[in-house]
């Protein structure tokens, strides 16, 4: 699997990797990131946890890939498929952790399907696992997370900007994990909106997209509703904490967006009239920036 792609002979680019560690209502995620901004390189590493949100810049030399062994390397931390290793400090407060992940659980095939061949896409999101074990711990200066027998998520973002609209929500079930996602696509000289979802339970993928028919019917800050044949999914948003994001925008980091790492919400899934999931969690992780909110 290649972890890291680059930017080429782009002069923005930003390249980005998103690890959720979930255990008893405690939700952390690690996001590494590297950056090209009008030619210059640099990385940086966030850091989100319930009531926490950090944010911290390095050189481009301190970034680096190490494609065999599966690990980015930023620092003195060291994030990958395989685990993480975090060291250091933000305004001050330590920063640190080790964790293992495994055995991975990737998609059937890109989440993208046959948009990630299309030319002048925005942005490429790519699913790397939808669930996972976790074994270890962090540490936010006092506060201590143990993440042993828990679970994870592990995804990534590359290309110049996030879009302007978009919703996206993950969620870790007992048995289930759920990755959903609409955004308005810029595509040459006009724009069309998307959806991408992902729904693992029973041990089976569902797959609900663009590309394979599925409408977004409703899409808001406070949740969304897909279509896809005889498949419906619907996510609420009921709140909770959220904490500044700070995401790409031709590729500087000048947007300042609010994750819900660790927010209330309730899930649902209909094989026609069969409901195979309904179920309100307290540790969905949503991003919002779908205002006003739509519906086909």
């Amino acid at each position: 699997m290649q972890l890291f792609y680059g930017p080429g002979r782009q002069p923005n680019y930003f390249e980005g990797w998103y690890f959720k560690q979930q255990k008893d209502g405690a939700v952390v995620a690690l996001i590494p990131a590297f950056h090209r901004d009008g030619g210059r390189d640099w990385a940086s590493l966030q850091v989100i946890a319930p009531g926490y949100s950090a944010f911290i810049p390095y050189p481009a030399t301190a970034f680096a890939v190490d494609e065999q062994h599966g690990q980015i390397h930023l620092g003195q931390n060291r994030l990958g498929p395989g685990g993480a290793n975090i060291y250091c400090r933000a305004a001050g407060v330590p920063v640190l952790g080790r964790l293992r992940y495994g055995p991975l659980t990737p998609p059937g095939y890109d989440i993208m399907g046959p948009f990630t061949h299309l030319p002048g896409m925005q942005c490429r999101h790519r699913v790397i696992s939808l669930a996972h074990r976790v074994e270890g711990w962090l540490q936010i200066g006092s506060q201590r997370y143990c993440f042993d027998r828990g679970v994870g998520y592990i995804e990534g973002d590359r290309g110049g900007a996030f879009p302007q609209r978009y919703v996206w929500a993950q969620c870790l079930l007992p048995g289930v994990s759920i990755m959903v996602s609409v955004a308005s696509v810029p595509l040459g000289p006009g724009q069309f909106t998307g959806c991408i979802a992902s729904i693992r339970t029973g041990g089976a993928e569902y797959r609900l997209a663009s590309y394979l028919g599925a409408r977004p019917l409703y899409v808001g800050d406070d949740g969304l509703l897909l279509s896809q044949g005889r498949w419906w999914l619907a996510i609420e948003h009921l709140g909770g904490d959220s904490q500044p994001l700070l995401a790409p925008q031709g590729g500087k980091m000048a947007r300042t967006i609010r994750e819900g790492a660790c927010c209330r919400a309730r899930v649902r899934f209909y094989n026609g009239r069969s409901l195979l999931i309904d179920t309100v969690t307290a540790t969905a992780s949503f991003e919002g920036c779908w205002a006003p909110s739509s519906i086909s």
